[in-house]
């Protein structure tokens, strides 16, 4: 469910929006009684009047998981998702209109709403371990969690779109006015070569 109460947080969900608190609690109602909700709150305050806060909230709810299975994820998708989630400081809303999904982005995992639930998470994302590669350009394990019994079959076509999505944001995202610079590595000293 989303709730906007301006045009502004409307706006901001085609780009990466900073959300500064969210909470996972347990769901009441869910099927078996094991789901959870993602509370997902954002306070914007307005230019004229400091104490006046525009506020949206997201609430996605997860039934028991159907299945869930071992994945990895390119390294080029994973990067990028890192960088726009860096941008944004804490939670990235990433809309894949060509399956009519919403990707909700946070630092520990990906959750995916359809178009038809808005409030019920689909597939999630979780446990990425890239500390397990061993170069920057190899694939990064994750466990993706169905909540629905076409999971698995959504995953075929959501990954690559998931990126193509993830490439069309970074292009609209300003780049950062940071001038690049060069670090300085010490070489370290001992007996030890590197």
């Amino acid at each position: 469910m989303i709730e906007a109460r301006d045009a502004g947080v409307q706006a901001a969900l085609v780009a990466p929006v900073a959300i500064p608190a969210y909470s996972i609690v347990h769901a009441r109602g869910c099927a078996g009684g094991g789901g959870r909700q993602v509370r997902l709150r954002r306070h914007r305050r307005t230019g004229i009047d400091p104490s006046k806060e525009a506020a949206m909230e997201i609430r996605v709810e997860r039934d028991v998981p159907c299945r869930s299975e071992p994945r990895q994820l390119p390294a080029a998708t994973y990067n990028r998702m890192r960088t726009l989630l860096r941008k944004a400081s804490s939670v990235v809303f990433v809309p894949i209109r060509s399956m009519q999904f919403l990707a909700i982005v946070d630092t520990e995992e990906i959750v995916f709403v359809d178009h038809l639930r808005k409030n019920w998470a689909v597939v999630a994302w979780r446990e990425f371990r890239p500390g397990q590669r061993s170069a920057l350009d190899a694939a990064v394990p994750y466990q993706a969690v169905y909540y629905r019994e076409d999971g698995a079959i959504l995953m075929r076509r959501l990954q690559g779109e998931f990126d193509a999505a993830l490439v069309a944001l970074a292009a609209k995202v300003p780049a950062e006015d940071h001038p690049a610079r060069i670090l300085d590595f010490v070489p370290r000293r001992g007996g030890g070569t590197s």
